[in-house]
């Protein structure tokens, strides 16, 4: 029997209803019961609101509570769906792998207008996790050449995946420690959203993040540990008048630009997300 009501009214419109009220505590109850029945019943959100009346089998009931328990224990939605969105694409995503954002657009947004006035376009994504950052310059840039890189295995072969489904010949994938794999000098770019959360931040960040890899959320030197590395480094893998950019937490942006003016990198700017926080630092390698 439902858990959620006694009469058994097994319909797509009282699935929603009742995975959103269960889900109540919660922030989008509703589009969260939708984007869960969605991939229950493997049709489109807006396919549900014209089958309304339709019936559920009991399995699909049955999944689709199972699935709204584990939300409601914090389980993020795209973990559940297997999939997230960003840059209007569908990447696959799983357990193991980060969960591409919103508010990196930004980062992609700061790259494609750069990568449009280079002669060259060679980049690399450190970090690609489930390959969102480099599947959306392939998508505005099909010539280029990118690299992804990723020093875990499952978000390597999660990433080809995802380049394979979204049909991007253009793209390379690496197994590397960032930018240690690459050739000296070779790139026009190198873009990367590392880890940038402090531990001591722990208590204040959203609890389903955790269900995140730590190795892909948290950093040592209050967040700082990973950006260093590679903004102290990757002027050696860069091209003259190469581009470096980073996305970091909203309080970082001061000591990001030090760090860019300490590598050697010029034009050093920082941009603001859409909530007016600092986000993404980029500079310019120096031609000696």
């Amino acid at each position: 029997m439902n858990k959620w009501t006694d009469s058994r009214q097994n319909t797509i419109k009282a699935a929603l209803e009742a995975g959103s009220m269960k889900l109540q505590p919660m922030e989008n109850t509703r589009l969260d019961a939708e984007l869960i029945l969605s991939h229950v019943l493997n049709i489109s959100r807006s396919l549900l609101y014209v089958s309304l009346e339709e019936k559920l089998l009991a399995a699909e009931e049955e999944l689709f509570d199972h699935l709204i328990e584990k939300r409601l224990a914090g389980i993020p939605v795209a973990y559940l769906t297997g999939s997230a969105s960003f840059w209007s694409q569908d990447f696959k995503v799983c357990e193991g792998v980060l969960i591409p954002r919103p508010e990196t657009e930004l980062l992609v947004e700061r790259c494609l207008g750069i990568i449009g006035e280079c002669d060259q376009r060679i980049v690399a994504d450190l970090g690609t996790g489930s390959g969102a950052i480099a599947g959306a310059i392939s998508s505005e840039f099909p010539n280029a050449r990118i690299i992804a890189v990723d020093n875990s295995e499952t978000a390597i072969q999660i990433a080809r995946e995802n380049f394979k489904n979204l049909k991007m010949k253009n793209v390379d994938c690496i197994v590397s420690d960032w930018n240690s794999a690459l050739a000296r000098s070779s790139l026009s770019m190198i873009v990367s959203n590392p880890p940038y959360v402090s531990r001591n931040e722990i208590n204040l960040i959203d609890r389903e993040i955790l269900a995140e890899p730590e190795r892909s959320i948290f950093a040592e030197e209050n967040g700082l540990s990973e950006l260093k590395r590679i903004i102290s480094t990757s002027g050696i893998y860069l091209k003259p008048d190469g581009h470096l950019l980073v996305e970091h937490g909203f309080l970082q942006g001061e000591r990001v630009r030090s760090l860019f003016n300490d590598a050697g990198f010029r034009s050093v700017q920082t941009f603001k997300d859409l909530n007016k926080n600092e986000r993404v630092t980029q500079g310019q390698k120096r031609t000696h």
